[in-house]
């Protein structure tokens, strides 16, 4: 091998093999994220890091649930002990609940809403219900 191909090797992990193909076999090649085979580009990206975009904005929303439900917790544990902060802490939930809503919202209405739907609907629509309930207690 020669100095390039050596340090591509050790910097990208790229191997060059020669190209061997039986009759009537087309390379399969992928390149910017989507695979080709032949002559046909099939349209569903393939991310180095193995995830779909799907699964991306199910892992966003599900980092904003986390924190949405942490500050609703804290909002619930000040209102029943009923301190100062008790008021400030259910703003912050709501803050928090409305930014989770706003991505769901978003992920249902672009590509993928059904499974956006399918995985995580259920947990905003309880953590949403539970924030609301704390709404009462004002």
């Amino acid at each position: 091998m020669t100095f390039w191909r050596t340090s591509l090797f050790k910097i990208y992990g790229i191997r060059f093999r020669p190209l061997t193909l039986a009759r009537n076999q087309l390379p399969s090649h992928q390149f910017a994220g989507y695979k080709m085979k032949g002559r046909l580009l099939h349209t569903t990206p393939v991310f180095r890091s193995g995830q779909s975009p799907v699964d991306k904005i199910i892992d966003e929303i599900a980092e904003q649930y986390a924190i949405a439900k942490d500050e609703f917790e804290i909002a619930y544990e000040e209102t029943e002990k009923n301190t100062v902060y008790a008021a400030e802490d259910r703003e912050v939930a709501r803050e928090e609940l409305k930014k989770l809503v706003d991505m769901y919202d978003a992920a249902v209405e672009g590509e993928g809403g059904e499974e956006v739907k399918k995985r995580v609907g259920q947990r905003v629509r309880e953590i949403k219900n539970a924030v609301e309930r704390l709404k009462d207690e004002d």
